[in-house]
């Protein structure tokens, strides 16, 4: 199953964000260090709303950051759509999550995987 068809039934999504979303998940994960990206926040509940999306990598750097940032601003101008990237360094980001921040608190149970590497490969 493809990631287009994976976000049919998640969210308020219309066909332009879900072809957005798709095509940007997979230009990340070309990127060596990005270890999982999720789909989180207001959209997946409310129309209006912006797409939030939370990138995970193995060590943030300012690269790394452009890196995203450009590709994130490419997709919004290809779909015009909004996009807004959280990018973690993993531990961070599971340090965050497992002391409970307001902020994430919902993430175990609402985020929605769009990619996650594979420990063994």
């Amino acid at each position: 199953m493809n990631l287009t068809e994976t976000l049919q039934n998640v969210g308020t999504f219309n066909d332009t964000e879900r072809q957005a979303v798709a095509e940007l998940a997979e230009a990340l994960q070309t990127l060596p260090q990005v270890q999982g990206i999720f789909l989180f926040g207001d959209k997946l509940r409310d129309e209006s709303a912006d797409i939030s999306l939370i990138v995970l990598v193995d060590i943030r750097s300012s690269q790394l950051l452009e890196q995203v940032v450009q590709m994130v601003h490419d997709t919004e101008e290809q779909h015009q759509c909004l996009i807004t990237p959280e990018v973690f360094a993993t531990e961070v980001f599971v340090a965050l999550v497992q002391s409970g921040s307001p902020r994430l608190q919902n993430f175990q149970r609402e985020a929605v995987v769009l990619y996650q590497r594979d420990e063994a490969g």
